[in-house]
């Protein structure tokens, strides 16, 4: 009998041959779990969300890091010198290395400085958590690495506004369309929170949904399975009692 003839049954004398050619290999992609189209596009869109912030949350710890070095107005180039001259100096009470704007407008140099120092810690938290090595694989680690990344963005908004108006003139009509931008801005940054907080409780509520339903369902099969074990015993018992 040939090598291609092995494996089929012998009509005549009932007998089967056993294969002895090599076996088919096993596709380890079609039977293995978790590699089914619906998990890659999840794990392709953690990985893209994760090259996003890292690649923004650089930029604007790059730009809040140097902003901090270089304040607004820049800082002063010496020490200022009692002349003992009664009339008041031009320039108040200074010295080399601090902010003019410190000196000169104090709450405009705080609105900065907290701005700028929010926009820097948001921004090294979310590239320090990104570089830790830490398994952030689901998305909901991913919302609470985009808000933040909203945070450091609002913040880097505010400490351009503040650049902008240590820069201006006071009681100008810069001065109004800043605020009018800024005004803009926190109402598209609000719809879009609105927008995104909606979509997470929709998807929370259908996720509950589809667990209540599992669980009614499994309920529902322990029911009918304990009836039906009543049955067969009352149904024994009565065949018993007739006997």
């Amino acid at each position: 009998m040939d090598d291609q003839n092995r494996g089929h049954v012998d009509i005549e004398s009932g007998e089967s041959s056993q294969v002895t050619g090599p076996r088919p290999k096993r596709d380890n992609h079609t039977f293995q779990r978790g590699t089914s189209s619906e998990i890659l596009p999840k794990r392709d869109w953690i990985e893209r969300k994760k090259n996003t912030l890292m690649i923004v949350a650089s930029l604007i710890a790059t730009m809040s890091f140097q902003a901090g070095l270089n304040p607004p107005s820049g800082v002063w180039q010496d020490n200022s010198k009692d002349t003992g001259i009664a009339s008041p100096s031009p320039f108040p009470q200074h010295k080399a290395g601090h902010s003019v704007l410190a000196d000169n407008y104090k709450p405009l140099y705080i609105r900065f400085l907290v701005s700028n120092t929010v926009a820097f810690i948001a921004s090294f938290s979310i590239v320090l958590l990104l570089i830790s090595g830490l398994p952030l694989r689901t998305k909901g680690l991913m919302w609470i690495l985009m808000f933040i990344m909203w945070i450091a963005i609002v913040a880097t908004a505010f400490t351009y506004h503040t650049f902008i108006a240590a820069y201006s003139p006071r009681e100008s009509l810069y001065q109004y369309f800043l605020g009018c931008s800024l005004l803009a801005w926190m109402v598209l940054l609000s719809l879009l929170f609105i927008i995104h907080t909606i979509r997470l409780i929709v998807k929370a509520v259908r996720k509950l949904i589809r667990v209540i339903v599992k669980a009614v369902r499994k309920l529902i099969r322990l029911i009918v399975k304990a009836v039906r074990k009543l049955r067969q015993s009352a149904a024994k018992w009565s065949m018993n009692d007739s006997s």
